[in-house]
């Protein structure tokens, strides 16, 4: 038996300012699959300052393959980065995953610092690649896999989603869990996953190609056997965060789940919610069950006109918003919407109407948040992408392009082709002012900062009434 190594890239320039980060989930699991059989080495960039000594040591035992993640934006460059070095310092096989090679497999696997892509859902298409490059098999019945042989670009057959119920439990022990229990108001959250994609069709997510529009889930039974497992195994953890993209797409399993979850004394906090999957939840019965188990709903609202919901297919009227908040407002459930500018076809007229919204839903609602108003991230294999290019976007062709397309307000403007100077201005200031629509000091451990923040509030509320 031999050793791998699996490596978690640092992220975006936010991560700096969070004081734990989001455990690798992904990671885990991909190692769940593996490691009854191989030694796993889990090493996070984030976190490890003396990485790359901790990786040489390990390159040194000759393991079987080194597996590193990524997601479109910086985190390519650093992967890029710890895959140059294992180059230079070893002979062990690089392997690429995550949501970026999912989608852009060929102008990754091009790369000359990359062996191996796996396209999809990597627990199955990794534990085929480990046992084969250990066992020295061939590699051509490998679903999901993208190779090089003889400077040819050779890949398996596509593979299909993976049954989430057969899938093995996490090694957390593979990591020092404290480093990523995050806390709110004195209470622990958990990261877990009970499902993954979303039946929605936006034009700005990639979740519909990442899993050809379906939506996959474990069953009730499955999930509360993992959350129970969390609430007797960890200390003192309150909060189960979920990293689903739309929970709520089956009432009968939320509802099992969410009765679970308020026996157990814990809560929920969903940051992917979408209106329309809980219109037909919420009754008086599950308003009261809702907010017994659950702490807090991020929901993507995107814009306050209809004309711009409607262009960029978000299944979502603002009446619909609005109704919505006003059912909850006598419900004690933090709800926070997202918002979203820059698209193709918004005017000044209804970034006002987002603008209008936002302080509507704050002021019918004390749990409400709005804003900041982000503008739209350009991702691979989107609507939004293909119509940038038409609007006269260079299309991405090698991996180091896709690094500008990250979280940054200045990239995210600057790839927006149909944006001219005054709105991207226009823009930058719109998304400034309304990160204070919310007092932000709680969120801050400095005082000074938190000080700052309160006295500076009320001018930034001012210029966003008057845009």
């Amino acid at each position: 038996m031999g050793d791998v190594i699996l490596i978690q890239p640092k992220g975006e320039f936010l991560e700096k300012l969070q004081k734990k980060l989001y455990m690798p989930l992904g990671l885990l699991q991909i190692s769940s699959w593996v490691y009854k059989d191989y030694k796993i080495k889990i090493i996070d960039q984030r976190l490890d300052k003396n990485w790359k000594k901790n990786l040489l040591k390990e390159l040194n035992q000759n393991p079987i393959c080194a597996g590193i993640t990524a997601i479109t934006g910086k985190q390519i460059k650093n992967a890029l980065e710890i895959s140059k070095f294992i180059k230079e310092n070893s002979n062990v096989p690089i392997v690429w995953g995550g949501v970026h090679p999912t989608l852009e497999p060929c102008s990754t696997i091009k790369s000359d610092y990359i062996d191996f892509v796996i396209e999809g859902e990597g627990e199955i298409i990794f534990k085929g690649l480990v046992n084969a490059l250990d066992k020295n098999k061939p590699l051509k019945n490998i679903m999901g896999l993208w190779y090089k042989e003889q400077n040819n670009i050779k890949k398996g057959p596509k593979r299909r989603l993976i049954d989430l119920n057969k899938t093995p439990s996490l090694p957390y022990n593979l990591i020092d869990i404290n480093k990523y229990i995050r806390e709110k108001n004195k209470e622990k959250r958990f990261l877990l996953e009970t499902s993954r994609g979303c039946p929605n069709n936006c034009i700005y997510c990639n979740s519909n190609f990442l899993n050809t529009r379906c939506w996959i889930a474990k069953n009730a039974t499955r999930v509360i056997e993992e959350i129970k497992y969390v609430h007797d195994n960890f200390k003192n953890i309150g909060i189960i965060e979920l990293v689903d993209s739309n929970f709520f797409v089956d009432y009968k399993r939320a509802k099992e789940i969410l009765k679970e979850i308020k026996k157990l004394g814990l809560k929920l906090w969903i940051p992917g919610t979408e209106i329309y999957t809980l219109i037909n939840f919420i009754t008086d019965h599950s308003l009261k069950l809702l907010e017994d188990s659950c702490c807090y709903l991020g929901i993507g609202v995107e814009s306050g006109s209809d004309k711009v919901l409607n262009s960029i297919k978000k299944n979502l009227t603002v009446k619909q918003v609005i109704d919505f908040n006003k059912k909850l407002k006598n419900y004690n459930i933090i709800l926070n919407y997202n918002f979203m500018s820059g698209f193709p076809n918004e005017t000044k007229e209804d970034l006002k109407m987002t603008i209008n919204l936002m302080l509507k839903l704050i002021k019918e609602n004390k749990n409400a948040l709005a804003g900041p108003v982000n503008p739209v991230q350009l991702l691979p294999k989107t609507d939004m992408l293909e119509t940038a290019v038409r609007y006269g976007l260079k299309r991405p062709e090698k991996l180091e392009d896709w690094i500008k397309f990250d979280v940054s307000i200045k990239n995210k403007l600057n790839n927006l082709p149909w944006l001219d100077e005054k709105r991207k201005k226009l823009l930058k200031k719109l998304y400034i002012y309304s990160l204070f629509l919310n007092d932000q000091s709680s969120y801050v451990d400095s005082k000074i900062i938190s000080k700052i923040l309160l006295a500076y509030r009320p001018h930034a509320m001012d210029k966003l009434k008057l845009m």
